[in-house]
């Protein structure tokens, strides 16, 4: 039975670990909040080493953190490279040059290699390559036809147009003929020289006060003005740019702020530093107070300056605007005034560059120093792309050759993202799936003695229903984007639930029918019949499952997907075992009237079962040897069959099977009990990796490329595995929290609780709250 840790607990009125529940008190909290403080950042590092000559730079990786580009050859000449787990692989040693431009999430590479023909495109797969036709480059947008005159658009193909004779100024919605004159009340039209236009159509103009005087380097105030669907605003000029010799509009923010600084007409060249100010609707607010030398804006709208002093003491800092607040970030700089602001990440992590790299991220600054002996310096570029940060490193041999290659660090953290209404307030509601978009969530709420109860609930766009209202005991067992909820429901309470459901659109239809063995997400089931075994579709139609020269039996083990492929074992050859004969089993897979041998691996052993079958058709697989001695515990061997073969997962493993699990994207997650450990292992991206996590352990669930979530019960708070490494889940002031499954778009479903220690040192769970959290 698949409970979380508070469900699990609750429901038996036990302790596990130490740990006894108390449900939450409120039935339902806000869609939002803060939660405990944020966790400390885990910093990975990746090194990108190269094939003997001074260059390597990757271009793209995948979420299991393959990386590939190119690196140089002691000869000068470039090869594909792929860089994983700390290997560098050259993926076409016997090209004369290559590079690889693109990895997918199963491992194929995409690059372009020179055999001595020229550039081809050809696809690298498990060590192999085969021609293929390139990808087609899109077309670049046909840029839109902009009316005469036109003098400032924005993303959406407005226009603001200037009519020849008046000068006046007109607003041209995209796809439309009709001018809306934007008029500023004691304006002259032809006095206005700047305009800018912002995505909800806001104009901005600047009135120049005169002609400037460079010889004195003086010139009038200018004035501006924002239109807005005929109202004017007048925007005042802040003390700082009130010093400049003159100001002009620079640009409206996707937040809707408009930007305006200082500008230097009579100089020749690029000024060093200018002033900078924002404009929020209300008033105008100075950015950097000194002189602003580098000037980043997101798509969120966040501003971040380079706030340079004007003499030492004094620190350069960074200025940050977002979202109507203005904050002072200072160092720890690794130099004083030595370093650039040179990146802005999407949730206003900062990235500068002195003698080394430092990240502001979630209100603490992070150093990222190279691996030691690898690099001697940074040159004078870094780029944050999401979680990852990358520079290049530069360093000289002893014989003085200078070597250049790219270092990555990735910056990973679990934050709070939204509160899930609970069912009740005497309910202890968790969530324990989550479907791959994210948006659907479900789990059960448990309701202590003496009612004793535990129902399957859903929560759908954050609004909880109760599936089982009627039903004293139930489970959940997979969840869909659609909102379709499979599960399982008991007849009485404490009992185990073993009796199918699934939930479709407020309906709930029991799957346990007459001969049923298997059944889909759909409502599609196995059945046996009279004459067999059939595959019954959603709409009623039976259709026989066959295999040539095989009997397909109800007593074999069966998996279905939605796309109504069924996978099953069948009787296969005699086995001589010496003193005994065994029977050998295949797995077979039927779709649509037509029965194919999956394909196999001798080393799996004579006798193969199938685990899990997912929506692409791929395979997860148990095997073992007929004529190994009999145990209580078997030893099994594990295998994934997709598209290119059967892969072995691991060494030998006395497998709890109910614990394996296989996604849409051919990754699979094995939670076995090894002979030599206890662990999950995971397949990802055409690798394996054992996680190592300690146990006792409870539901290790799949996510995106890799990612597992688990509930460990010594650890208040166990991480979640992902991109090679555990991220810690948040913790503070005695809230912990913990994952319980993660989707394919990295959304994390769990549950936060206070944890009390009492007297006799076991610990007490209370405010159990459903919770969603995002990894950044």
């Amino acid at each position: 039975m698949r409970q979380t840790l508070a469900a699990f607990c609750t429901a038996v009125a036990l302790t596990c670990a130490g740990l006894s529940v108390t449900p939450a008190t409120a039935s339902a909290a806000p869609a939002a909040d803060p939660g405990p403080a944020a966790p400390p950042v885990q910093v990975r590092t990746y090194q990108f080493p190269g094939l003997g000559g001074g260059l390597s730079h990757y271009v793209d990786y995948n979420s299991v953190r393959d990386f590939v580009g190119w690196s140089e050859l002691p000869n000068g000449l470039r090869h594909a490279t792929l860089w994983r787990d700390s290997r560098v692989v050259d993926l076409a040693p016997r090209s004369i040059e290559s590079y690889a431009t693109a990895i997918a999430e199963n491992g194929d590479i995409s690059l372009w290699a020179d055999f001595g023909q020229g550039l081809r495109h050809y696809r690298w797969r498990s060590g192999g390559l085969t021609r293929t036709t390139p990808p087609k480059t899109p077309a670049p947008p046909v840029p839109p036809v902009r009316p005469p005159g036109t003098v400032a658009t924005n993303e959406h193909g407005d226009a603001v147009v200037r009519d020849a004779a008046s000068q006046r100024l007109y607003l041209v919605r995209a796809g439309s003929s009709a001018r809306t004159e934007v008029v500023v009340p004691g304006v002259a039209p032809a006095t206005i020289k700047g305009v800018l236009l912002a995505e909800d159509r806001a104009v901005a103009v600047s009135v120049p006060g005169g002609t400037v005087d460079c010889e004195h380097d003086v010139a009038p105030p200018s004035r501006f003005f924002v239109w807005r669907a005929g109202k004017v605003s007048a925007v005042p000029v802040s003390d700082g740019l009130a010093r400049s010799t003159t100001v002009v509009l620079r640009a409206w923010t996707p937040a809707g702020d408009l930007l305006l600084q200082s500008d230097y007409p009579c100089f020749d060249g690029q000024a060093d530093s200018v002033a900078l100010a924002v404009w929020d609707g209300t008033s105008t607010h100075d950015l950097g107070s000194a002189g602003v030398r580098e000037i980043f804006v997101n798509a969120q709208g966040v501003v971040a300056v380079h706030d340079e002093a004007d003499q030492a003491p004094a620190r350069d800092r960074v200025e940050v605007w977002s979202h109507g607040s203005l904050t002072q970030v200072a160092g720890p700089f690794s130099d004083g005034r030595g370093f650039r602001l040179v990146a802005l990440g999407a949730h206003g992590e900062l990235v500068v560059q002195g003698s080394l790299l430092e990240v502001y991220r979630q209100g603490a600054w992070i150093p990222l120093s190279a691996p030691e002996g690898s690099a001697s310096e940074f040159p004078d570029f870094a780029s944050l792309d999401g979680h990852l940060v990358t520079a290049g490193a530069q360093w000289r041999s002893p014989d003085g050759i200078l070597s250049s290659t790219d270092i990555a660090w990735e910056l990973l953290s679990v934050v709070v993202s939204r509160t899930l209404p609970s069912l009740g307030a005497s309910w202890t509601t968790t969530p324990t799936l989550i479907s791959p978009s994210g948006r659907v969530v479900a789990g059960t709420a448990t309701k202590p003695y003496p009612d004793d109860r535990v129902h399957a609930v859903v929560w759908i766009d954050g609004r909880i229903t109760d599936v089982t209202v009627s039903a004293p005991v139930a489970d959940v067992d997979e969840v869909t984007d659609a909102g379709d909820v499979l599960g399982r429901v008991g007849t009485h309470t404490g009992t185990v639930p073993s009796r199918p459901f699934r939930w479709h659109r407020g309906t709930l239809t029991y799957l346990d029918g007459p001969g049923v063995l298997a059944y889909n997400s759909l409502g599609g089931t196995v059945r046996s019949t009279s004459s067999g075994v059939a595959f019954v579709d959603p709409g009623g139609a039976s259709h026989p499952i066959t295999v040539p020269g095989h009997v397909v039996r109800p007593t074999a083990h069966f998996e279905v997907n939605d796309a109504g492929t069924v996978a099953f074992d069948v009787p296969g050859a005699t086995v001589d075992c010496g003193e005994r004969k065994a029977v050998a089993t295949e797995v077979w897979t039927w779709h649509g009237g037509r029965a194919v041998r999956a394909s196999t691996n001798h080393r799996l052993g004579a006798q193969q079962r199938v685990l899990s079958l997912n929506r692409r058709d791929d395979l997860l697989l148990a095997g073992t040897d007929p004529c190994a001695p009999v145990t209580d515990a078997p030893v099994l061997r594990i295998g994934l069959s997709d598209d290119t073969g059967v892969h072995l997962l691991g060494s030998e493993y006395a497998v709890d099977a109910g614990r394996d699990d296989l996604d849409d994207e051919g990754d699979a997650l094995v939670v076995s009990s090894s002979l030599f450990a206890n662990s999950p292992l995971v397949w990802a991206g055409g690798r394996e990796t054992r996680l190592g996590l300690r146990s006792p352990f409870r539901g290790p669930r799949l996510g995106a490329g890799g990612q597992v979530v688990a509930e460990v019960f010594e650890v208040p708070s166990p991480p979640v595995w992902t991109a090679g490494t555990y991220v810690a889940m948040p913790s503070s002031g005695g809230v912990d929290s913990v994952a319980t499954a993660v989707s394919r778009s990295g959304v994390i479903a769990g549950w936060r609780y206070t944890r009390v220690q009492l007297p006799n040192g076991s610990f007490e769970i209370t405010q159990v709250t459903p919770t969603l959290f995002t990894l950044r």
